[in-house]
């Protein structure tokens, strides 16, 4: 399931003389498990986002159409090619910015 793309705008409102201002929640926000996970546990953010989504190595990998050992290989790089990050993102259903932190 795709997150729903959100408006990514400030609104102001005022409100009995004072202002409030929001920010509607956008489609590249990282949950705080996943962010705490890959910094205290020193894990890539793909490993992170992977377990957060409760799937495994093998699922990942049959998503995207190659072994279980390519995939952890790639899950287990720090630096990785736009295109591979582009096609993990889409198999975890997420944004490739959201594997950018």
């Amino acid at each position: 399931m795709r997150m729903q793309a959100a408006h990514d705008m400030w609104n102001v409102r005022a409100r009995s003389g004072s202002f409030t201002v929001t920010r509607a929640p956008g489609p590249d926000l990282v949950p705080h498990d996943v962010a705490r996970r890959a910094l205290a546990a020193n894990v890539s953010p793909v490993q992170a986002w992977r377990e957060y989504l409760g799937l495994t190595e093998a699922q990942v990998a049959s998503r995207l159409g190659v072994t279980q050992q390519v995939y952890a290989r790639w899950e287990a790089s720090r630096r990785m090619r736009k295109a591979t990050r582009d096609k993990i993102a889409d198999a975890l259903s997420i944004t490739p910015a959201q594997l950018e932190f």
